[in-house]
């Protein structure tokens, strides 16, 4: 009698241990901390129309001083696209950031 199969005996079934979702764990975490803080100093906020406002570390992303939009780290590397950054609450557009205003003024 031939033995019976579950799967097909061309498929190879691979089972994965997840790992606990924790920022440390991810290494992307780890990158952004090592960052040296002379390039960070370097970096500026993309919407700052005067390029003045600086950034700083907060968790997973980068927060722009003046405006305080979040901008993520993908990858170890900050995603500095204004259409990614992520607004501060009570703000529904750009054309509502304070340096914005600002620099029409």
């Amino acid at each position: 009698m031939p033995p019976t199969h579950t799967t097909p005996p061309h498929t190879v079934k691979v089972t994965r241990t997840p790992r606990p979702r924790k920022w440390a764990g991810c290494p992307c975490f780890y990158t952004l901390y090592r960052m040296d803080d002379a390039v960070l100093s370097l970096l500026r906020c993309p919407i700052d129309p005067r390029r003045q406002a600086t950034l700083s570390r907060e968790q997973q992303s980068l927060v722009c001083s003046g405006c305080h939009v979040r901008f993520p780290v993908k990858n170890g590397l900050p995603i500095l696209i204004p259409d990614e950054g992520e607004l501060p609450d009570g703000v529904r557009s750009v054309d509502r950031l304070p340096c914005v205003r600002s620099a029409r003024s």
